[in-house]
C-alpha cells in the first residue's frame, strides 16, 4: 500500500471502532431507559474518552518509568525479584479498564437509569466489551495484513 503505511491503518480502525462501540452503547441505553439518544451518545463518548485518556496515560508512565529504570542499569534492584515489575505491568494493563468502569458506573448515575440497567453489572459488561472490541478488532487487523 504505497502512501499509507500499516501502523496508520491500526490506529484508524481502533478509531473506527471506538465510534462504532459508542453508537451501539448509546442506542442500547437509549433502548433500556427514557433517556434522549444525543444524551446518552455524549455520555458514552465522554466516559470512553476520558477514562481512556487518564487510564493509558496512566499505563505510560508506568511504562517510561521501567524503562528508565531498564536504562539506569537499577532495574535489577527492583523489589520482589521480579515480582514488583509484574505488579507494575498487570496495574498498567489494568487501569484503564478501571477507570472505564468507574466511568460508566458514573454515567448510569448521572443518566438516572439504574432502574432498567443494573449499574455494576452494565458498567463491567460495557468496559469488557469495549476493550474486546477496540483492541480485539485491532490485533485482528494486524493479524491479517
Amino acid at each position: 500500500m504505497p502512501g499509507v503505511s500499516k501502523e496508520w491503518l491500526l490506529i484508524a480502525v481502533f478509531f473506527v471502532t471506538f465510534f462504532i462501540f459508542t453508537f451501539v452503547e448509546a442506542k442500547w441505553l437509549t433502548g433500556r431507559g427514557k433517556v434522549a439518544f444525543g444524551r446518552t451518545f455524549v455520555g458514552s463518548l465522554l466516559t470512553n474518552i476520558i477514562a481512556l485518556t487518564f487510564g493509558y496515560g496512566f499505563a505510560a508512565v508506568l511504562l517510561l518509568i521501567l524503562l528508565a529504570l531498564a536504562w539506569g542499569g537499577s532495574l535489577e534492584t527492583v523489589f520482589g525479584n521480579g515480582a514488583g515489575l509484574w505488579a507494575v505491568a498487570v496495574t498498567g494493563m489494568l487501569v484503564p479498564f478501571i477507570l472505564l468502569v468507574i466511568a460508566k458506573r458514573l454515567l448510569v448515575k448521572i443518566l438516572k437509569i439504574s432502574e432498567e440497567v443494573n449499574p455494576w453489572t452494565y458498567s463491567v459488561e460495557a468496559s469488557i466489551g469495549f476493550f474486546m472490541a477496540t483492541l480485539g478488532s485491532v490485533a485482528l487487523f494486524a493479524f491479517f495484513i
